[in-house]
C-alpha cells in the first residue's frame, strides 16, 4: 500500500467562487471531501503561487488553462518531468499558445494552433471510441459514457516543427529522492496521438521526456467547451 499520490492542479483562472474556478469539477473528482482514505491528493494553487516550494514532493503538475508560464516556472518543470514527473496539459481560452511555444517546446507532445468551434458547424464534437490507444483507455471504449462527450470548442494541434524557441534558466541540479531512483536518463520518445475526435483531430496527445510524461488535452478540465465533467467516467478518466 502507498499514501495518495500528491498532485498539483494550477489553476489559470481563479474565481472568488470556487465552483467557477477552472479546477473546481477535476479537484472534486480526484480527491472528494467525503474520502477520507482518496487515491490521490490534488492541491489547488494559482499560477502566480506555482513556484519550487509547491513543487516539493509532488508527482504529477496539471496546468488548467494557464494563460502563460514565466521563464523561472517554464524552468521548474523542465527539471521536473525528466526526472520520472509527469504533467497534463487542458488548455482554454486564456492559453497563450506564442508562449508555450516559445518556452515549452522540449516538452510539448504538439504545437498549439488555434481553437475550433466546433459548434459553428450545427453538432458538437465527440471522442472517438475506436481511437483510443493504450491499456489504461481501452476501458473506455463502446460500453462508456466518455465517448458521448459533447465538445463545442477544442485547440487544434500540430506536429512539433522548427521555430523560435527561448531558453529557460537552468534547472535546478540538487539531487532527490526520485533522482536516486534513475540510473541512466532514457530518451526522449515520439509523439503519440492517443485519443481523437470524431473529425479525426487529437483529443489526447502523450510524449515521454527522460523519465516523465506529458500529455496534452485539446480541451479544459472544466465545464466550459464540453460537458465532460457531467459524464460518469470523468472521475475514472482522471485517476486513469
Amino acid at each position: 500500500a502507498r499514501t495518495a499520490l500528491p498532485v498539483l492542479l494550477v489553476d489559470g483562472v481563479p474565481h472568488a467562487d470556487r465552483t467557477q474556478s477552472e479546477t473546481f469539477f477535476a479537484a472534486a473528482a480526484l480527491t472528494p471531501k467525503t474520502n477520507e482514505s482518496p487515491w490521490v491528493h490534488a492541491r489547488v494553487v494559482s499560477a502566480d503561487e506555482f513556484t519550487v516550494d509547491v513543487l516539493a514532493d509532488v508527482e504529477v503538475v496539471v496546468l488548467a488553462d494557464v494563460a502563460k508560464l514565466t521563464r523561472e516556472q517554464a524552468s521548474l518543470l523542465h527539471g521536473f518531468v525528466p526526472h520520472g514527473g509527469g504533467l497534463l496539459i487542458a488548455p482554454g481560452s486564456h492559453v497563450d499558445a506564442e508562449s508555450y511555444r516559445r518556452l515549452m517546446f522540449d516538452l510539448l507532445p504538439a504545437t498549439l494552433k488555434s481553437i475550433d468551434n466546433a459548434s459553428a458547424e450545427g453538432q458538437p464534437l465527440r471522442i472517438s471510441s475506436a481511437s483510443l490507444e493504450g491499456p489504461w483507455l481501452q476501458r473506455f471504449g463502446d460500453d462508456s459514457d466518455l465517448p458521448q462527450t459533447r465538445i463545442s470548442k477544442a485547440w487544434k494541434t500540430g506536429p512539433l516543427s522548427d521555430h523560435t524557441v527561448e531558453s529557460a534558466p537552468a534547472a535546478d541540479s540538487t539531487p532527490t529522492a526520485r533522482d536516486a531512483k534513475l540510473s541512466h536518463q532514457r530518451p526522449d520518445s515520439a509523439s503519440r496521438i492517443i485519443a481523437r475526435l470524431e473529425d479525426g483531430t487529437a483529443f489526447l496527445t502523450e510524449r515521454s521526456v527522460g523519465h516523465g510524461r506529458v500529455m496534452l488535452m485539446s480541451v479544459p478540465l472544466d465545464a466550459d467547451w464540453s460537458n465532460l465533467p457531467t459524464r460518469s467516467d470523468y472521475v475514472a478518466f482522471l485517476h486513469e
